[in-house]
Formats: structure tokens, C-alpha cells, sequence
């Protein structure tokens, strides 16, 4: 089992985003839905990423 989505903050998204995609072996690239934010997503193709939020941007999760 894999995780195929995550959402996290920090005080430089765009850093934080671009290391992820190393680790992953994968890309890091703007997140257009929010400002100043970025996701970081595998080499493979299969739907995984993380978005990398700045520490002023609020979560709530949802239902489930």
C-alpha cells in the first residue's frame, strides 16, 4: 500500500517541494489552485503527490 496523497506546510514551499521531488525522483512544480503553493510528485505515474502549502494557508480536513 502507498500513501497517494498528502497535504503539508512550510515556511518555504517552494524549497520544500522541489526536495521532496528529489527524494521521490519525481518533479516539483506551482500549484496553481492556491497561491504560493507547490506539489511535489513521483517519477511514477501513478497519481501520488504532496502539496506543499505556505504556514499561513489553513487545512480542514473533511468528511470521510
Amino acid at each position: 500500500m502507498s500513501i497517494l496523497h498528502v497535504s503539508i506546510n512550510a515556511e518555504a514551499p517552494v524549497r520544500v517541494a522541489r526536495f521532496l521531488a528529489r527524494l521521490m525522483g519525481g518533479r516539483a512544480m506551482p500549484f496553481p489552485p492556491f497561491p504560493d503553493s507547490w506539489i511535489a510528485f513521483t517519477e511514477q505515474d501513478d497519481g501520488s503527490a504532496i502539496e506543499v502549502y505556505p504556514l499561513t494557508h489553513t487545512l480542514y480536513a473533511g468528511e470521510m
